[in-house]
């Protein structure tokens, strides 16, 4: 196991899985590839992967990120799409991927998505680790006086986690959610209640 951590990744394409697979362990990834189909799919439910990267065929069919969407919901999964189809990319990020690259890729963008697909694994940890602080904290019988004290300091540690992800993520709202466990709806409703403002 590399110290960066492991990628799945699953394409039709021989040429593309090497490109990628040379990238990302040159660059200390542990990277496995799969073709396509069940074989693949079924590792990524299974592997303790940190990012699954999948490729998305010319004809557009995104079953395979489906699939991998419902079986590791709390991956992050990077999409490659054929160079100019902005509609598959819209799709494929409606599906739930957090980021589309063209298969014309330069080294450094998949290296980067690489990076931030870590750092969205370290956030998330972050948050179910606040979560269960959260829990744990509201189910003790306080007096009223460590109550209200408790619960000010859960909600600057919300605030703050809500602020570094929406930092993170360039104050994308769809990701910033998918990311804390959430949806739009409710985000929208923290930032107003936090006050908080991109500037």
């Amino acid at each position: 196991m590399s110290d960066n951590g492991s990628i799945l990744l699953i394409d039709s394409e021989s040429q593309t899985r090497q490109r990628v697979s040379r990238i990302l362990v040159k660059a200390g990834w542990d990277v496995a590839t799969m073709r396509n189909g069940a074989a693949g799919i079924d590792t990524a439910a299974t592997r303790s992967a940190g990012l699954v990267i999948v490729g998305i065929p010319r004809g557009g069919d995104i079953d395979g990120l489906n699939r991998v969407r419902e079986l590791c919901p709390d991956t992050p999964v990077l999409a490659l799409i054929p160079p100019g189809n902005s509609r598959l990319s819209a799709e494929a990020l409606e599906k739930g991927a957090f980021y589309c690259l063209p298969r014309s890729f330069q080294p450094d963008e998949l290296r980067a998505m690489a990076r931030i697909a870590a750092e969205i694994k370290r956030l998330q940890a972050s948050h179910k680790r606040l979560k269960k602080k959260l829990v744990a904290a509201l189910a003790k019988p306080d007096t009223p006086a460590s109550s209200i004290s408790v619960d000010s300091t859960l909600r600057c540690a919300e605030k703050a986690h809500i602020e570094r992800v929406l930092a993170h993520t360039g104050w994308n709202r769809t990701a910033a959610a998918r990311i804390l466990g959430i949806d739009r709806k409710t985000l929208r409703n923290r930032i107003k209640e936090f006050g908080l403002d991109k500037d």
